[in-house]
């Protein structure tokens, strides 16, 4: 197991979230907060490795055509349009399921 000093210093980080930390007792995070406020070396190995990995991100594929006046808009397509279309009939027809097992039962009895 790696405790997040060794993770930092051996150039790790996207582990470090607290829903991981906070819950174990291996890294124990929640519990080393003010630990961690005083550890500088920590805080530099930190900021290094958010560094390396925001490059990674930006000269990765995931930005080709991307600039600062790139304009994203969401279209939905036809696919989604005919899901959330089987979705409503569906809905639809076991509301009405219910209702006519509703009205049969009320008969019976």
């Amino acid at each position: 197991y790696m405790n997040w000093r060794d993770v930092t210093a051996g150039g790790g980080g996207g582990s470090l979230t607290s829903s991981a930390y906070d819950t174990s007792t291996i890294g124990g995070m929640a519990a080393s907060k003010s630990d961690i406020q005083k550890d500088m070396y920590f805080q530099q190995n930190l900021r290094t490795n958010i560094k390396y990995f925001l490059y990674q991100i930006v000269q990765s594929n995931a930005m080709n055509g991307i600039s600062s006046t790139t304009e994203i808009v969401y279209i939905r397509t036809w696919v989604e349009n005919a899901v959330f279309a089987a979705e409503i009939c569906l809905g639809v027809l076991t509301a009405l399921c219910f209702l006519v097992s509703l009205i049969k039962g009320r008969k019976k009895a």
